[in-house]
């Protein structure tokens, strides 16, 4: 019987697309230009405090990095009188994820499914090719593994974290376009049989979440930030990779 087994050696690649890994029984190609899907992907929110809320930060003990609140607290008008000699006023924003701190990350370049290519060359005595083309479009979504509050916030902070020290573009959704095309070419000798599976690959980030309620405290013409009941929770996230495939290529030795 024909014994399938991982054979990268014996096809011909063409070099047309980046190859990002190139590991015993798979590769990660960019597909980017070849994607007939393109969808917005993250992007890094240029929000920085200012000046007056770098100086609430700079005054409270716990990291505060969460754009959302920095958003909030730099559209907070408090301007009291400077001559409110004895004024005190307590104002609670909420409870906020005031950051995210990673602990641990790790690849799955398998995350999930999208296509596969079966091809037999019957009987005919000249090297025929398997070219990869995507059969549907699919769809692939990242998600959170726990529960948490403020889910959108939190994820927009594991994947500004996880792609500062990442080159690949992490998403939450990635999409491979019907009939995107590689023109690697796979070669098959008679009577040999070959397959080709793609993957998208995921990171998965694993940390601690910081929450805490948030206040602005007044003293007369002062003004400080106040953070309270600060609690931790531990939360997990994957993060596929956009415009990337993973190619495994199987074929059989051709013999009877």
């Amino acid at each position: 019987m024909n014994k399938f087994g991982l054979s990268m050696v014996i096809f011909t690649m063409l070099l047309t697309i980046p190859l990002l890994a190139n590991k015993d029984d798979y590769q990660v190609l960019d597909i980017e230009d070849e994607n007939t899907k393109q969808v917005n992907v993250e992007k890094q929110d240029d929000i920085k405090a200012n000046e007056f809320v770098s100086d609430l930060l700079a005054d409270v003990d716990t990291e505060i990095h969460n754009p959302f609140l920095i958003k909030q607290l730099n559209e907070t008008a408090i301007n009291p009188s400077p001559f409110a000699i004895g004024y005190r006023g307590k104002i609670f924003l909420g409870r906020w994820p005031l950051s995210y701190q990673s602990s641990k990350a790790s690849w799955n370049w398998k995350y999930q499914k999208v296509n596969e290519i079966d091809h037999t060359n019957m009987g005919d005595h000249a090297p025929q090719s398997i070219l990869y083309q995507q059969e549907e479009e699919k769809h692939v979504y990242g998600a959170l593994a726990d529960k948490v509050d403020h889910a959108d916030q939190i994820k927009q902070m594991i994947w500004q974290q996880a792609q500062e020290k990442e080159d690949l573009p992490l998403t939450f959704h990635a999409v491979v376009g019907q009939h995107t095309q590689i023109r690697d070419a796979y070669q098959l000798s008679e009577n040999q049989s070959g397959s080709l599976t793609a993957f998208v690959p995921a990171k998965k980030e694993t940390g601690e979440t910081t929450y805490a309620d948030v206040y602005i405290q007044l003293k007369g013409a002062n003004k400080e930030l106040i953070v309270k009941d600060v609690t931790t929770q531990s939360v997990s996230a994957w993060l596929p990779v956009a415009n990337h495939i993973t190619l495994t290529y199987e074929s059989d030795s051709g013999d009877d």
